[in-house]
């Protein structure tokens, strides 16, 4: 599970495969695996502000509403990572991407 700068706040993307996409956290993931084949779920946080270092904001704590945003999602998140460990990536991106 990933945040995505790439996504709107709030969105839900799961993902059977796939390259980095920029993303730090993958990238690294990717090379202690060896491989880009892994699934993942990466959760939107928005983009980042005009002028703002992308890591810096990243790593920043999050606009309030942004963060309801997320933690609103948290019990569907659940039910997701479920569905994601009981019957595959496919079947949870086919009800939870967003």
């Amino acid at each position: 599970m990933v945040d995505d700068a790439a996504l709107e706040v709030g969105r839900v993307r799961f993902r059977p495969d796939g390259g980095a996409g920029g993303h730090n956290g993958l990238k690294s993931v990717s090379g202690a695996l060896q491989s880009n084949s892994y699934a993942r779920l990466r959760i939107g946080v928005g983009q980042k502000p005009a002028g703002a270092d992308l890591a810096d904001w990243v790593l920043s704590p999050m606009p309030e509403e942004d963060e309801d945003t997320v933690v609103a999602l948290l019990p569907e998140l659940t039910e997701a990572v479920e569905v994601w460990v009981a019957e595959g990536v496919e079947a949870a991106m086919t009800r939870f991407n967003r």
